[in-house]
């Protein structure tokens, strides 16, 4: 299969946070006819016995912080996960404290911004716009965010949406 074309129809979503559920973003992929198998780390869900069986990767925002380590216990496990999807070209999507996991599973520095940064801000999409889940979103999309760290982009990752702040 090409490089995003999805060999069966299931994305392993992982949300480590309970009030951080697939929102926009899963209602994009079921309007797709993609389904998800949503493993809460927060609730102490079990990865899959073969987490490199899916289509794709999602990876959602959550609380924790990359910097406190007593908080994010799942950190090696996903990393893993996310090498593997990369090497083996399935499309993997981070969003918030997702990115940032996608952003450690290639060393990318992530860090605090300085500032708490909360409450409803408008995404825009970047580069030229056509990724099928992305495509859709009107620029301006408001969405909640509630962060203090950011990461750099790694090598090789395309960023689609992003605020104005960070």
């Amino acid at each position: 299969p090409g490089r995003h074309e999805m060999r069966n129809t299931e994305v392993l979503v992982i949300q480590p946070d309970a009030l951080c559920p697939p929102a926009l973003i899963g209602e994009a992929l079921h309007r797709r006819g993609i389904t998800l198998r949503v493993v809460n780390t927060d609730a102490g869900d079990p990865f899959p016995e073969d987490p490199f069986s899916f289509a794709g990767l999602l990876m959602l925002g959550g609380r924790q912080s990359l910097l406190d380590e007593a908080q994010t216990t799942f950190v090696d496990t996903v990393t893993g996960i996310v090498r593997a999807y990369h090497k083996s070209e399935r499309p993997i999507l981070g969003s918030c404290l997702g990115a940032k996991l996608a952003a450690a599973a290639f060393c990318a520095r992530v860090r605090r911004v300085g500032e708490l940064q909360f409450g409803f801000v408008p995404l825009q999409r970047t580069g030229d716009g056509t990724d099928p889940l992305v495509s859709a979103m009107p620029d301006g999309q408001r969405v909640f965010t509630w962060h203090e760290d950011f990461s750099d982009i790694p090598p090789g990752a395309v960023p689609l949406l992003a605020t104005d702040t960070v």
